[in-house]
């Protein structure tokens, strides 16, 4: 771990204190820097979970990917600057409402003061500052809302346009989070499973994607998708060619 040239990669010039502050400038810097993307699971090596690979792929090559390594990696980074980070376990929700199967995504909670974060740079379009865990107060970042709810013995991720919806008990479900701190490597069957299941959404499609000032910007195969505030711009990549202007471009990616 070279934590300058990590710093460097993802433009971040602020404090290295350990506090909130601290914390949520690298999670902004993070998401505005390295995409969310799964190029290697159509046609690239296999992903491990190796925190050395992680580094060379994502701050050496100038790479991004899903969040085993996203977050893998950035929970590396947290706490060789002196951070307190557990990996925590999430069952994504579906369109249906259902939660998935365990280990379905992989989260960060970060403890300061005997408080505890959520903290997320591998979920694409998703919440962009920290969320405290034990705190059910509804947050707006961006177009959307945040709320954390206690769920059994998790907590819920909620996400709403506003927060009358919220308030409305119309929040829709992100993911439900369990709270029991896990080791990296229980991780890895689902890893695979995203990487080699025709029923993954990661196997379907090319996927590459990261945050803006005001909006996002996103690869879905040969569509470039662009978001400023409620203006929404598509673009259709005709070949192979324009596909790989597109990531070196927008992304800063070179397969």
């Amino acid at each position: 771990m070279n934590k300058e040239k990590y710093l460097a990669r993802i433009g971040y010039t602020g404090p290295l204190e350990v506090n909130l502050d601290t914390l949520a400038g690298l999670q902004q810097a993070h998401l505005f820097a390295v995409p969310f993307e799964n190029l290697d699971i159509h046609g690239g090596p296999p992903l491990h979970l190796d925190p050395e690979g992680q580094y060379d792929k994502i701050v050496e090559r100038n790479r991004g990917g899903i969040c085993y390594e996203l977050n893998g990696l950035f929970g590396w980074l947290l706490q060789a600057l002196g951070f307190e980070v557990v990996f925590l376990s999430a069952q994504v929700h579906g369109a249906d409402g259902k939660p998935g199967p365990p280990f379905d995504h992989m989260a960060l909670q970060v403890t300061m003061d005997g408080e505890g974060y959520l903290v997320d740079v591998g979920f694409g379009d998703s919440y962009m500052q920290p969320l405290r865990i034990g705190s059910t107060e509804a947050h707006r970042q961006g177009k959307d809302v945040y709320q954390l709810r206690p769920e059994g013995e998790g907590v819920l991720l909620l996400r709403a346009s506003d927060s009358s919806e919220v308030a409305a008990s119309k929040a829709r479900p992100v993911f439900l989070l369990s709270l029991q701190p896990r080791p990296l490597a229980a991780f890895e069957a689902m890893c695979r499973f995203h990487q080699s299941s025709p029923t993954s959404h990661f196997s379907r499609k090319i996927i590459c994607s990261k945050a803006i000032p005001g909006g996002r910007i996103s690869l879905s195969d040969h569509i470039l998708i662009t978001t400023e505030g409620s203006r929404r711009r598509t673009q259709r990549l005709a070949t192979e060619a324009d596909q790989a202007r597109a990531l070196k471009q927008h992304f800063g990616v070179v397969r």
